[in-house]
């Protein structure tokens, strides 16, 4: 299981010089099936899942039109 930290960037002056200091927010975590997993610090009771967007990589359907004349309500 491969596990990656999720860093955000916090800018600081120290003795005139501009730095950056690189704070842990959260991790991604892939299981062995390839499901990777976020898991935010803010957010401590709840995992969040990350799927690819695959509607990219699909041809688009074309949309049909609906005659709304037709429908009965």
């Amino acid at each position: 299981m491969s596990k990656f930290k999720v860093l955000v960037p916090k800018k600081y002056t120290q003795n005139g010089e501009e730095k950056i200091s690189w704070l842990t927010v959260g991790y991604v975590n892939t299981s062995q099936q390839g499901t990777r997993f976020l898991s935010l610090n803010m957010f401590p009771d709840q995992t969040f899942v990350i799927k690819e967007d695959d509607r990219e990589q699909q041809p688009q359907q074309p949309q049909q039109e609906v005659n709304v004349d037709n429908l009965n309500f």
